[in-house]
């Protein structure tokens, strides 16, 4: 019988060297491989060239379809600021005609319009309706329509006042005459019994006025100067384009001149208010 007696231990490394050497190799073949192989591909040249030819027809059809876009906002742009500059010029142009229109109306209504005004140097003295013997005399006053068409719904008011003293330095006097309540508002119209009456062109017309029985009793205060005596008035008139008009007068008595009235420094003018005259 024979017994088996196991290998020694320095023989056992060597075995499993053998072993590991054997797993190493059959590592690297399994990493082992073949190297990267180049593939090339070759194209006709005629196709090469067909293919250039479509790639730059496409670029050019690209760079069209932009140009056009491009040039398609610029000419919306473009239309947009002449439809604006057109609209600007436009809305300038009939602004200037309506300007021009305007003032070429209101100059026609001013050369054709009524004028009715008292004339100047007009005031006679005559002697007084008045019993008793009083100096003061009655005042007639002429006045006229001056334009070229007549003016309708005419009404006259003249009074005789008294009023602050009338100045005797001789040059330009400064003197402020009373007004009639009748005739200070001329939003309102003159409101007198008397109907109102056509006056036609060039026409002269008369208006007459006596002393009241205010001013006979300051007779005495006039004719010492103590008191100015005025001549005051207005006259409402239409004009044939519907506008109503006043004019308004105010004149003194000055001693120096007997007979003879003077323009107040207020209270003479042309005034047109904002009513519209009865049709």
């Amino acid at each position: 019988m024979s017994i088996e007696h196991p290998k020694p231990a320095k023989e056992q490394p060597a075995a499993q060297k053998k072993d590991g050497e054997g797993k190493e190799k059959q590592t690297q073949e399994l990493y082992t491989a073949d190297p990267p192989r180049r593939i090339e591909v070759q194209f006709p040249d005629s196709q090469v060239n067909e293919y250039k030819a479509q790639q730059e027809k496409a670029d050019r059809r690209e760079c069209i379809k932009i140009g056009l876009e491009i040039a398609t906002v610029a000419g919306v742009f473009i239309y947009a600021g002449l439809t604006l500059w057109q609209g600007c010029t436009l809305k300038d142009t009939l602004y200037q005609t309506r300007i021009q229109a305007s003032a070429a109306a209101s100059s026609f209504r001013l050369s054709e319009r009524a004028w009715v005004g008292f004339t100047s140097d007009s005031t006679v003295l005559m002697p007084s309706t008045i019993p008793g013997g009083t100096r003061l005399k009655d005042v007639e006053i002429h006045y006229m329509n001056a334009g070229k068409s007549p003016a309708t719904h005419v009404k006259v008011l003249l009074r005789l006042r008294v009023g602050d003293p009338i100045p005797t330095n001789q040059g330009e006097l400064k003197v402020h005459g009373p007004i009639l309540p009748e005739c200070a508002d001329d939003s309102k119209p003159l409101q007198i019994h008397e109907p109102g009456f056509l006056l036609l062109p060039n026409v002269p017309r008369q208006g007459v006025t006596y002393p009241e029985d205010d001013i006979i009793n300051e007779e005495g205060d006039i004719m010492r100067n103590a008191k100015g005596l005025y001549l005051i008035g207005c006259i409402d008139y239409c004009d044939e384009f519907g506008v109503r008009h006043r004019t308004r007068l105010c004149r003194y008595f000055s001693r120096q001149t007997p007979g003879r009235t003077f323009n107040c420094t207020n209270g003479n003018g042309i005034e047109a208010y904002p009513q519209r005259c009865p049709e």
